[in-house]
């Protein structure tokens, strides 16, 4: 039931001609939208791959879509080899290896981590390798086997992991390097009338489990030593810079190997890979280096430009709003042909649409320009929210790219003053936010951990609420506290992630955060009384999520 108050006349008056103007908008935008609902890509179910054993009990982690709590990844080293050529039928495949370093947190006999559409290789019968480190006595493999729902490979131990030791999980694998725009895949595009082929990665949200075995969730965050072979005459990139390439022969023909310096702990969906015979352009000093990756003859005309002078002022601006340095010696950025997505935020390599990353000064428009600015600040704002803080769980979102959404307008407002781009704000993500929260079937910005686990649960909180609403809450917390408070606790929430906020400001926010749509006011000039319901487009519409706020 919405709650009633009493107001005077007068002041009822004037709140109503304050409103006349935002609520006029607000009606015509609503009058003129159709149900929204976002498309996604429909999830593929695992192929059946043969299991070296079956589980010895029906029931067990394995079968849980969430990862246990008794092992914690530390570091992954991974050796990828992308074949941009295809095999004798037809096929295009990758090959790698991988070492994961885990801490046991819990005693435990069951290992489980995700692995999907991925041929593993067998040792004396298992898909595994397992060794322990400083224990009595090395753990022995009892079975492995995948489980097709949930997307792990378990392997189960004859005797427990021992708490606060280390163990080595090392398997080899093969997959296929598909067209089909997630996990470490291929993209063909047309350069001077040649066909090019370049390996690249969307792992956001749950695809790094089709490119190597790994515990895929975000809180699993774990540092990355990567390595990867290629053709001798094309370049290899991942988040951090290179460290060394060398060339030798294998299987009959010379490759390069190339290894990068080791990542931060991070999680599994910013790791990037991508090789590809690009140019570059780059700016920087003594501090580390921008770049800015496109197709040769993007480079060469200039398209680059514009990224790169923004890029490279943008992530001195962040740094300084947020009173933190950027923690890699290099930022890349790539536009990458035939990229699903507008932008991904991988840390330290991000990786753009063409149309989001390359500006030409002479025909492109205004839009186009504000359009290439809006979308590097936002990938940019995500290196420090997302990145560096990053969610427990995928129905907390919003964190992330509603900050990110936000503080990108504090990004183009610094590049571009004169477009005085935080007044379109409102007309940009608030109206975006009433446009889908005025629907019976949106949902809070915080979603119940519950309703998110599997993969196409969590592809559908990509969407406005979690995008414009995050931000314009946010927006609407800078304006209850003031701009610059807000900044200043923002840093102090960053240094100090246990602190708690005020009561006052929780109960506030919870009512915003916890619960889906958003509330219409009546007043009543001629009795001074003031309602609130639920605001629905269609009236009539049902809502069957129920709200603990009242």
């Amino acid at each position: 039931m919405g709650k009633k108050t009493l107001i005077s006349k007068c002041l009822a008056g004037i709140v109503i001609l304050l409103a006349a103007t935002t609520l006029a908008s607000f009606v015509a935008l609503l009058v003129g939208y159709s149900q929204y609902r976002e498309t996604h890509n429909a999830t593929v179910a695992p192929e059946d791959i043969p299991t070296s054993t079956t589980p010895t009990t029906p029931w067990g982690q394995w079968s849980e879509i969430r990862l246990p709590d008794t092992l914690a990844p530390e570091k992954y080293s991974v050796t990828l080899w992308p074949r941009l050529i295809p095999e004798s039928s037809g096929q295009y495949i990758f090959k790698g290896s991988s070492s994961v370093s885990f801490r046991c947190i819990k005693k435990t006999n069951i290992i489980v981590i995700h692995s999907y559409k991925l041929n593993l290789v067998t040792f004396d019968g298992f898909y595994a390798k397992l060794s322990g480190r400083d224990v009595p006595s090395q753990p022995k493999i009892k079975s492995t086997f995948f489980t097709k729902d949930t997307q792990y490979l378990t392997v189960e131990l004859k005797e427990d992991l021992i708490p606060r030791k280390i163990y080595d999980l090392y398997t080899e694998f093969s997959g296929e390097l598909s067209d089909g725009g997630s996990g470490l895949y291929r993209t063909e595009y047309m350069e001077k009338g040649v066909k090019k082929i370049m390996a690249t990665t969307q792992m956001q949200p749950t695809s790094a489990r089709k490119t190597f075995p790994c515990f895929d969730e975000p809180s699993m965050k774990a540092k990355y030593n990567i390595t990867l072979i290629h053709e001798t005459n094309i370049t290899a990139l991942s988040n951090t810079l290179n460290i060394s390439s060398a060339i030798k022969t294998l299987e009959g023909g010379r490759r390069r190997i190339t290894r990068f310096e080791g990542t931060e702990k991070m999680s599994t969906y910013v790791l990037a890979f991508i090789i590809c015979d690009f140019k570059m352009i780059s700016a920087g000093d003594d501090r580390g280096e921008v770049r800015v990756w496109a197709r040769t003859s993007a480079i060469n005309d200039g398209h680059g430009n514009y990224s790169l002078l923004i890029a490279t002022k943008m992530v001195v601006f962040f740094e300084s709003l947020f009173a933190e340095d950027y923690v890699y010696r290099k930022a890349d950025h790539i536009a990458v042909p035939d990229f699903y997505g507008g932008a991904m935020e991988n840390w330290g390599l991000i990786t753009y649409r063409e149309t989001a990353l390359l500006f030409d000064a002479n025909i492109s428009s205004l839009a186009d320009q504000e359009y290439v600015t809006t979308v590097v600040a936002h990938e940019l704002a995500h290196q420090w929210f997302g990145n560096l803080v990053t969610m427990n769980w995928w129905n907390e979102l919003w964190l992330s790219e509603g900050f990110a959404t936000y503080f990108s307008y504090f990004g183009v407002d610094a590049m571009e003053s004169s477009w005085n781009f935080k007044d379109f704000m409102v007309q940009k993500e608030v109206y975006r936010a009433f446009s889908q929260d005025a629907l019976n079937f949106s949902h809070p910005l915080s979603s119940p951990t519950k309703e998110v686990n599997t993969p196409g649960e969590i592809d559908k909180l990509f969407d406005h609420i979690s995008y414009s609403k995050g931000a314009a809450v946010l927006r609407m917390l800078s304006y209850m506290v003031t701009e610059n408070v807000f900044l200043r606790a923002v840093q102090i929430l960053k240094a100090n992630p246990d602190v708690k906020l005020p009561a006052e400001i929780d109960v506030i926010l919870d009512r915003w955060i916890l619960q889906m749509g958003f509330p219409v006011v009546t007043i009543n000039t001629t009795n001074g009384e003031v309602s609130q319901k639920h605001f629905l487009l269609y009236p009539d519409s049902v809502v069957h999520r129920k709200s603990k706020f009242k």
